[in-house]
């Protein structure tokens, strides 16, 4: 019998695909052979309605960004009988309270009904009655704060120097000191503040650089020059903005060093400066934690290991804010005052 050309065909075309044949090495695609060693990893089957977002690997050798906690963070609070270490020694405190709670933002009262006084400690300041400087006590503060000097306007504390004002510890300043606290321990500072004259939305008196530069800012003990403060002053890049700097005092007996700033601020603006640390005298060698970090209106501007507080200290560190005009020792013909939306310590241990 003889078979058709077309099935004969099509048994030798069934043969060639049994045996892999037929092939051209053009077309045909070699595998790569296994590695016993290397895991099969599963191919996971994409869903084509889900965005797909690229890793970005995290470099190790670029600064990170400080931790930004979420409103419900858990502020520093100073429980009676205070004793905050210093080093290694714990040092009594008298608080004059059951507690104090180290959150002096804007919206919130100086008397705190739940501790019978303010949480402030001490403002320093003028005092246009007596023609002198004074001292005033937390204790002492209630609602209405300290006459043009420190009061709450729309959500904001204010804290300022007024015209004309005379000296207060051989400068021209008011400022708010809050109690102290411990070291070697992990502190956020959130600090949300304006510029400006006499009354919020006032603006601020624009001068040379170098002509009244404020201290707004510092973490302070009594034996020493600040540890760390922050200023503010005319960018002298750019006269009609402003500059918020950072100066650092780890070895007491040398004077501040720059460690960082930002410039071209506007001065009608709201800045929010965090301030993360962990307060710590001891070199790294000797097992010391300390780091600083710090941003500027989301502006990483500090990031550094390292000693943080001074190791000479013997008695704890308290912070400040307001306005600390340190280079004037006669009364200014305007107005300096910062106001503080946010001004809060977080306890990050």
């Amino acid at each position: 019998m003889k078979i058709p050309k077309y099935t004969i065909a099509i048994l030798f075309s069934t043969i060639l695909a049994a045996c892999g044949g037929g092939g051209s090495s053009s077309t045909q695609t070699e595998q790569p052979p296994v590695n016993p060693d290397k895991p099969v990893v599963p191919e996971v089957p994409v869903d084509p309605d889900k965005p797909v977002i690229p890793e970005i690997p995290v470099d190790p050798s670029k600064p990170q960004p400080p931790i930004t906690p979420d409103p419900s963070a858990n502020i520093f609070v100073a429980q009676a009988p205070y004793a905050p270490t210093i080093g290694n020694t714990k040092v009594g405190v008298d608080i004059g309270a059951s507690h104090i709670t180290y959150d002096f933002s804007g919206h919130l009262p100086f008397y705190n009904t739940a501790i019978n006084r303010s949480d402030i400690h001490t403002v320093n300041t003028w005092n246009p009655a007596t023609n002198s400087s004074q001292v005033v006590q937390g204790h002492s503060l209630t609602n209405s704060g300290i006459a043009g000097r420190l009061f709450r306007q729309d959500g904001y504390m204010g804290i300022g120097v007024i015209a004309g004002d005379g000296i207060v510890k051989e400068k021209l300043r008011t400022q708010v000191n809050a109690f102290p606290i411990p070291t070697r321990r992990h502190f956020l500072w959130e600090l949300k503040f304006k510029v400006g004259g006499r009354t919020l939305g006032s603006p601020w008196r624009m001068a040379p650089a170098g002509e009244s530069p404020a201290t707004i800012w510092q973490l302070k003990t009594p034996s020493y020059g600040p540890t760390l403060l922050m200023g503010l002053d005319t960018d002298p890049k750019n006269p009609s903005k402003l500059f918020i700097s950072f100066d650092s005092r780890v070895n007491p007996t040398q004077g501040g060093v720059s460690i960082g700033g930002l410039g071209n601020i506007d001065p009608a603006g709201e800045n929010d400066v965090k301030i993360e640390a962990f307060l710590d005298e001891r070199e790294a060698s000797q097992g010391g934690k300390g780091f600083l970090k710090i941003t500027v209106n989301g502006i990483e501007v500090v990031n550094k290991n390292g000693p943080v507080v001074q190791a000479g200290a013997n008695y704890p560190y308290n912070w400040s804010m307001g306005m600390y005009l340190w280079k004037n020792t006669q009364p200014l013909s305007y107005d300096r005052f910062i106001y503080y939306k946010t001004a809060r310590l977080i306890n990050l241990d």
